[in-house]
């Protein structure tokens, strides 16, 4: 888990989306256990990953090293699949 309050974690900042020239913008969505959807668009990968969630109008910014384990899968990552 990624902590934003340690040393080195992301860095959080209020603003909206920044227009990075056109295109579609890919998403990733979560699903919570209640049913509902979280939408966060990525903004930019590099120089560093850039994520925004827009129904919050909250940007977090990673630093490359964060935002590859953030970004890859846990089987990717040599990490055993959590068991439910």
């Amino acid at each position: 888990m990624l902590d934003a309050r340690l040393p080195g974690g992301p860095q959080v900042k209020e603003g909206n989306q920044r227009d990075d020239g056109g295109g579609k913008r890919e998403e990733i969505r979560i699903q919570l256990k209640s049913g509902s959807t979280v939408t966060i668009g990525i903004i930019a990968r590099a120089p560093e990953l850039v994520l925004a969630r827009s129904d919050e109008k909250l940007q977090y910014y990673f630093r490359p090293e964060l935002a590859q384990r953030l970004l890859s899968p846990p089987a990717a990552a040599g990490e055993p699949l959590a068991k439910k």
